[in-house]
């Protein structure tokens, strides 16, 4: 009994390790394909160590959000978070998480691959609101036109009585300790709703 214990112990260890493995392999291509991505734009993905989990937005999410566009022509979405040095970085590098805050601006990057291309294409580099702040993917239900949307290009309000929600992607939710922000790919623009909590 002993003996059968210890072997399904070591069975379930070994499945564990691998599932473990394959995971670790498919973050690594995925970052390899976002830092490439970024790299384009003269940035670098943010992730690892890039990304602490205990931010100082109170934030909670990862740094990407896969497929969330359901579109005809498109195949795979990606909306991720990069980063590039600015005017306060110097050689002696980052030190705490407040040098990371500091030291780099944020945006936010949306690239496709369509249905009939091999490789990924930056669509849209997003500066408005970015920052060191997690991202998750939202399936719950939003009232729409009971919020107040703007274009993220523009600034203008979105007339929300018009909105036709098969052309809405499902929503990013980025949150932060004092905030709340949906953002949606609405028929190829961007258009996000904030909460400010007071």
């Amino acid at each position: 009994m002993i003996r059968l214990s210890l072997a399904l112990l070591a069975l379930l260890f070994v499945a564990q390790s691998t599932f473990a493995c394959e995971s670790n392999e498919k973050f690594s291509t995925l970052s390899k394909l976002l830092d490439g991505l970024a790299s384009k734009k003269g940035m670098e993905f943010v992730y690892g160590d890039r990304f602490p989990s205990i931010n100082p937005y109170g934030s909670y999410g990862s740094s990407y959000v896969l497929d969330f566009v359901d579109r005809e022509g498109i195949e795979n979405s990606i909306f991720f978070l990069a980063r590039k040095k600015n005017k306060f970085y110097k050689e002696s590098g980052v030190k705490d998480t407040t040098d990371l805050v500091r030291k780099y601006d944020y945006f936010y990057i949306y690239a496709v691959k369509d249905v009939d291309a091999k490789h990924f294409q930056v669509k849209d580099i997003i500066s408005e609101g970015a920052g060191l702040m997690g991202m998750s993917l939202f399936y719950g239900w939003i009232d729409i036109k009971a919020r107040e949307f703007i274009y993220i290009d523009s600034g203008l309000k979105v007339d929300t009585s018009s909105i036709d929600r098969r052309k809405l992607s499902t929503a990013i939710l980025i949150s932060a300790e004092s905030s709340t922000k949906f953002l949606f790919n609405y028929d190829g623009r961007w258009i996000q709703s904030s909460e400010i909590e007071l």
